[in-house]
């Protein structure tokens, strides 16, 4: 049997005070110590991991083209664009064998598709 799993790093299921203090340097720990508790207690035993989900602002507008349309999410207002290349890092970095994606489910403007795995 093959698990696959949804989601480390979401900006709808990260609470507030995840981001309290604003400080980036503490923000982008927090987010390696979760990342590495998650994927290190589940390492060797899942295919994949769904790492940065719903990122990407549906529909876009001129502030986020800026930011290839990513989401104006805490995640990208604390760290910016960098959180991206950050979260796959860190997962990659705990399980180097680790399939990981990123997917959305809010594409073309209200569409919804679903590209993503639970467990």
């Amino acid at each position: 049997m093959t698990a696959h799993c949804h989601t480390l790093v979401w900006h709808q299921q990260t609470p507030d005070r995840f981001f309290q203090g604003g400080d980036k340097e503490v923000i982008k720990q927090r987010m390696k110590n979760h990342i590495e508790t998650l994927v290190g207690r589940y390492k060797g035993k899942l295919q994949s991991w769904g790492v940065v989900i719903e990122a990407i602002n549906d529909g876009g507008d001129a502030r986020s083209a800026k930011t290839e349309n990513l989401l104006d999410s805490k995640w990208m207002q604390t760290l910016g664009p960098k959180f991206l290349t950050l979260a796959f890092y860190f997962s990659h970095a705990t399980d180097p064998k680790l399939f990981s994606i990123t997917t959305t489910t809010t594409l073309s403007r209200g569409q919804s598709t679903k590209a993503g795995w639970h467990c």
